[in-house]
């Protein structure tokens, strides 16, 4: 006899099934409800024994059925945990609670969804097929891919009360979690040379820093709006433009507004060796070219699914101006060679707070997909372990519990996590995000310089060079 599942699964979760497996539908049999009850179990109330009908889960609304080695209830709850009615609940629930007197007996019914015999239909990520064996209809599903919205990850984060929360993430439904590896993130690793470049010097009085700061609240009229990279493995491009963006409008005192355009960055920019146009690429590298050939505006060069460069390339480096793709003309503007700053919380700090957001590169794993609010902090993972990507630093703060947190804004839009921001633990590096910390400054003459890029800016190696990478 088939036993009861857990009471812990979460929603959607129960009916994966590993391959091979089997999930028992339902039919109707003399105006009764069956599936896996035996005829003497049909012929006792459950939920009309005591004429009880409970809202949401709970988990004492229940009744001893298979002679008490299994139990079935008549809450909301179990509705949800399986796809066929009685999977969870008391066989008569259904007539009882829900005032339902049929149901369909020759197909699948899932998710308020119904599937005819022979359908294949997709469940998050893996598919499924209805199918009738014999009298009763069930659903096979394959278990062999892993999906980026992982039901039972999200169940297991929030009961660890880790401190922040996950949750579903409509855009991320049926994609695998190798789609968001391959299409989420989109940094390459430097080479050890480039990381390891001496930092600038910082002068840090920490009774100057305030214990609380935010970007956007500070300068709200110079924060870009968060991007969807759509699963181009681009971050690179947007957490570059968007830090350029923020202080160009902050040194102009708004005079020169943003955002400036990522299309620009993504398809113009060469050297990569990239083999598609979404595929990952390197900050110092793209700053090459922004330093020599310079951004436009996102208005003269919006986003487009065309990966061609839409400008004239031929001699930019030595323009102010450029023709937008759709007509018109607009400025060019260019900053300083990047430079590292220190791998120390209040060097960051610091830096933000005097001067505008920054770059930086962190390792993500499959629980950073389905963050949801709060202060998130790293899974334990050996060393150099995850993938690589970038965001905006644009604040800092403490929780109720007095964590301390970065602010970060990222690039997979504003139905993930604190619409479109996260905050991650600080001051003990989660994620390797205080490791590699990246900054420019602003021309005073936002004009093209002969030779900018092999001129050297200071005497130092703390500025990038293009022979390092």
């Amino acid at each position: 006899m088939m036993q009861l599942a857990s009471r812990t699964f979460p929603l959607f979760l129960p009916l994966i099934l590993l391959s091979g497996g089997r999930f028992t539908g339902v039919e109707k049999v003399e105006g009764q409800y069956y599936d896996y009850y035996r005829d003497d179990e049909l012929s006792r109330s459950f939920c009309g024994l005591r004429n009880t009908c409970c809202k949401h889960r709970q988990d004492e609304c229940s009744l001893d059925r298979d002679g008490g080695r299994t139990k079935c209830y008549c809450d909301e709850f179990c509705e949800r945990s399986h796809l066929a009615p009685h999977q969870d609940c008391c066989w008569d629930y259904w007539t009882v609670c829900r005032n339902v007197s049929e149901i369909y007996d020759q197909d699948c019914i899932w998710n308020n969804n119904r599937y005819r015999p022979n359908a294949f239909f997709q469940m998050n990520c893996n598919e499924c097929q209805c199918l009738k064996r014999g009298r009763k209809m069930e659903i096979m599903c394959s278990y062999n891919k892993k999906c980026l919205v992982d039901q039972e990850l999200i169940t297991k984060v929030n009961q660890e009360n880790r401190g922040w929360r996950a949750g579903n993430v409509t855009t991320f439904w049926g994609k695998t979690l190798n789609d968001g590896l391959q299409g989420l993130l989109g940094t390459n690793y430097s080479s050890n040379k480039v990381r390891t470049m001496f930092p600038v010097r910082t002068l840090v009085r920490r009774h100057q820093l305030p214990g609380a700061f935010d970007w956007r609240q500070k300068n709200p009229n110079y924060v870009s709006p968060i991007e969807d990279q759509n699963f181009c493995n681009s971050s690179w491009v947007y957490s570059i433009v968007s830090t350029f963006s923020d202080r160009l409008a902050k040194w102009s005192a708004g005079r020169e507004r943003g955002p400036l355009s990522y299309q620009q960055l993504l398809t113009c920019s060469k050297g990569q060796r990239r083999k598609t146009i979404c595929s990952s690429g390197f900050l110092t590298k793209s700053w090459k070219y922004i330093m020599v050939s310079g951004l436009t505006t996102s208005a003269c060069y919006p986003r487009s699914t065309d990966a061609r460069c839409q400008i004239q390339e031929r001699g930019l480096g030595k323009r102010e101006s450029v023709g937008c793709p759709g007509g018109g003309v607009e400025k060019l503007y260019r900053a300083s060679a990047l430079s590292r700053i220190a791998s120390n919380e209040s060097a960051i700090r610091r830096e933000i707070y005097d001067n505008g957001p920054v770059i930086a590169t962190m390792r993500v794993f499959p629980e950073f997909f389905v963050y949801n609010g709060g202060v998130y902090n790293c899974p334990r993972r050996p060393p150099k372990q995850g993938s690589v990507h970038s965001v905006k630093l644009l604040g800092w703060g403490e929780d109720s519990r007095q964590v301390p947190y970065w602010i970060a804004a990222n690039s997979w839009g504003r139905e993930w996590g604190e619409d479109g921001f996260f905050r991650i633990r600080r001051g003990s590096n989660e994620c390797d995000i205080e490791e590699f910390i990246l900054t420019f400054s602003l021309e005073r003459r936002l004009r093209p310089r002969r030779n900018a890029f092999n001129k050297r800016l200071a005497t130092n190696s703390s500025f990038y060079s293009p022979k390092t990478d």
